[in-house]
């Protein structure tokens, strides 16, 4: 059965190789799961070179592998807005400012590589609850030195957390807010201070984690309003009944933005 399923990765591979030399994407997925279940290859067509990762031969890191980088999942030049977000990042460079991009729920770091490869003037902070994670993560964003990763997780204010669902794979972790929990809790605005910057350096923010989403928009959103873009996957139809996104979609749209939907992703654009 696990070979089938790498032939069935195989085939996936061939389709998605294809389409990214025809679309000219920007990286190549030059490694299939069927030669190396725990290594990926990929070529960078931006700056013409090679980049090796870490994989765990399980479906949630190949799934988290082929939406980011394999597939482009973040490449914000498919969408008009993207112009203008490149815009603005050349504008912050050249006013001496250092644009702040924060990766929440970073999972592996292929997210984090991505950004940090896409805007490399940029101080990406990483976030991610689960320690192993954090390890892979460090080694899969080695080439980015603009990429700092942090053990914690986001909420709408600094505390603690707890970690659940740690059985349902490593991509599927949640947090819950605990006095007495073993993660630590960052605010946004936080986040940002520690990158040594103000709310108005907020180029980005992407956000998947998991379902907290209707923590942390729940209070201290002003954030939203400085941020140039947001990326974000909700979790209403892995939570029915809880309306966790309601508490996001209240305060992105405060103010007018674009807003667009890509695949498991909102994406809302400042005006």
């Amino acid at each position: 059965m696990k070979r089938l399923s790498h032939l069935v990765w195989l085939v996936r591979w061939l389709q998605r190789l294809g389409s990214a030399v025809l679309r000219r994407r920007k990286l190549l997925d030059l490694l299939p799961s069927l030669l190396s279940r725990s290594r990926r290859l990929l070529y960078d067509r931006r700056t013409g070179r090679w980049h090796g990762f870490r994989v765990r031969p399980q479906l949630s890191d190949y799934w988290a592998y082929d939406q980011c980088l394999a597939t482009s999942a973040l490449d914000f030049d498919r969408f008009p807005q993207g112009a203008t977000l490149k815009a603005r990042y050349a504008e912050m460079v050249a006013r001496g400012r250092v644009p702040v991009i924060l990766d929440c729920g970073a999972n592996i770091g292929f997210s984090a590589f991505w950004l940090g490869s896409e805007f490399p003037a940029a101080k990406v902070i990483a976030v991610e609850p689960d320690a192993e994670n954090v390890r892979l993560a460090a080694y899969n964003t080695r080439a980015c030195p603009n990429v700092t990763l942090l053990q914690g997780a986001v909420a709408s204010a600094d505390c603690r957390l707890a970690l659940t669902h740690t059985d349902k794979g490593a991509d599927a972790f949640r947090t819950e807010l605990d006095a007495t929990g073993e993660v630590k809790g960052y605010a946004i605005a936080s986040l940002v201070t520690q990158a040594g910057a103000s709310l108005d350096d907020l180029l980005l923010a992407k956000i998947d984690i998991e379902g907290f989403e209707r923590e942390l928009f729940s209070a201290n959103t002003e954030w939203v309003q400085h941020a140039q873009a947001i990326v974000i996957e909700t979790h209403d139809w892995m939570l029915p009944g809880q309306a966790t996104a309601h508490a996001l979609l209240q305060a992105i749209s405060r103010r007018p933005r674009d807003f667009l939907v890509d695949g498991e992703h909102i994406l809302s654009f400042r005006l």
